[in-house]
């Protein structure tokens, strides 16, 4: 097996470094690690190996990983075990995802910033409760209690956050080069600009400021500068 490396420039993704290598993109994913199809490449250097296949770690660290470990396990004893960058892969030549897989890593790894969900307004046209007009609605509103922790949907960097008269408080992160998530309507903001944030980081506290008629959250979720419905990409409730 040969092993070479790729310098991946500013627009590629990995489906077209994987459409230029004539390899599937899940062999590339799986021996650089690589847990979701939105990560960001650009700049990175990649491993780009001569045989298609799955490149299993032997310590699992991301669902991902950690669902094809629970499928192939019964045959790493006769597998071929491989250290690539220091790191030990067990290697499967010619498998690929299977569906469960496929959407795991076609679907950002989100999860609902607050840790009671009861969605009270959903993405789409909707007669704001305010205004009492016709709009679209960007993102979901969940209930909350004032004060309730509102945590970020999932690691990134806290590229703004800031007071708008319609949104108030809001804390706006940033995931990788196509994927942010924005939280509104807050009570308090416990993180500043440039902030690294996991799914444990608490962003602040849900309140009721700018045009709203009780404490909730606003979140919306925006792929590529655009707002899609957030549950497309949010585990089911």
């Amino acid at each position: 097996m040969l092993l070479y490396e790729y310098q991946t420039a500013k627009n590629e993704s990995l489906l077209s470094i994987s459409a230029r290598c004539m390899l599937p993109y899940a062999t590339i994913a799986s021996v650089n690690n690589i847990a979701y199809i939105t990560a960001p490449l650009a700049g990175k250097i990649l491993i780009i190996p001569s045989i298609p296949g799955l490149y299993i770690p032997i310590s699992p660290k991301n669902k991902l990983e950690q669902t094809l470990y629970q499928r192939y396990y019964t045959q790493f004893e006769t597998a071929k075990r491989i250290k690539i960058n220091k790191k030990d892969f067990f290697f499967l030549p010619g498998e690929d995802f299977n569906a469960k897989e496929r959407v795991l890593f076609l679907s950002p790894p989100l999860r609902f910033p607050l840790r009671i969900v009861h969605i009270t307004s959903l993405y789409g046209f909707r007669i704001h409760p305010v205004y009492h007009t016709r709009d679209f609605h960007k993102g979901i509103d969940i209930d909350a209690k004032d004060g309730d922790p509102i945590y970020s949907a999932y690691d990134g960097q806290v590229e703004n956050v800031g007071f708008d008269q319609s949104f108030g408080n809001y804390v706006l992160v940033r995931h990788d080069i196509s994927l942010t998530t924005y939280y509104a309507h807050l009570n308090a903001i416990r993180v500043k600009k440039g902030d690294h944030v996991t799914q444990e980081t608490i962003l602040g506290s849900a309140g009721s400021t700018g045009v709203s008629t009780g404490t909730h959250l606003h979140f919306e979720v925006h792929v590529n500068g655009k707002a899609v419905n957030p549950l497309q990409l949010l585990p089911k409730y």
